[in-house]
């Protein structure tokens, strides 16, 4: 899946803003989803680099295409 770093919740969104453009994106393995409330699969779980976990609103992560492969 890849991301904008600034549709990240989890973790700390300012400290990774104060690092990173928020404009860069990311790519990483969808591992879970997570509620909101009423609305199950609102929150996509995504790992990235050095199995660090971050929680982004499903509807703004995008599946990425390797040749053959589907990384979603």
């Amino acid at each position: 899946m890849r991301f904008r770093v600034r549709d990240v919740f989890v973790p700390d969104l300012d400290g990774i803003r104060g690092a990173l453009d928020g404009e860069w994106e990311l790519v990483g393995i969808l591992v879970g989803l997570s509620d909101s409330g009423d609305r199950p699969g609102e929150y996509g779980i995504v790992r990235v680099a050095r199995r660090i976990n971050m929680v982004v609103p499903v509807a703004l992560l995008t599946e990425v295409s390797d040749g053959g492969r589907t990384y979603a």
